[in-house]
């Protein structure tokens, strides 16, 4: 098979050749770019519309051991929040909604109704909490 394979490759060319040189129309038509695979091709706008909640929607740990997921609400300004105080279990739970308040923070209110405020890390692998009473607290990606 390996033997065959030029002769196929100059048969194509060939028939492409020829293709090319009785189809007048083709002077019009442009070769197609070559692309490059490892090439990235640069994204202006995130698929989602959501460039903020992108960064960190996915599972989290807390530092107290809760677990905590990050989903989208459909809509950009607005982030969904759930907090599973024991770790590997459904419940109890608590669901809020956090709202951005710039490109790497975010306000929620939890439980007990206190105000938190959320600050994403540059790397998008943290998060520091900071409650309106002064608490403190790290959320690290799972996965």
């Amino acid at each position: 098979m390996k033997a065959n394979v030029p002769l196929l490759a100059a048969m194509l060319s060939s028939a492409a050749l020829a293709t090319t040189a009785c189809n007048p129309s083709t002077e019009a038509q442009k070769p197609a770019e070559p692309t490059n695979p490892a090439t990235p091709t640069p994204v202006l706008v995130s698929p989602t519309e959501q460039p903020r909640s992108d960064r960190v929607v996915g599972y989290w740990t807390s530092s107290s051991g809760a677990g905590i997921t990050l989903a989208y609400t459909g809509k950009p300004n607005s982030l969904w929040i759930q907090m599973f105080p024991k770790p590997e279990r459904i419940d109890p739970r608590f669901d809020t909604t956090a709202q951005w308040s710039s490109t790497d923070r975010f306000t929620y209110t939890d439980r007990s109704g206190s105000s938190i405020e959320g600050h994403v890390s540059a790397s998008g692998n943290s998060i520091e909490l900071k409650g309106a009473d002064g608490s403190t607290e790290t959320w690290r990606r799972k996965r």
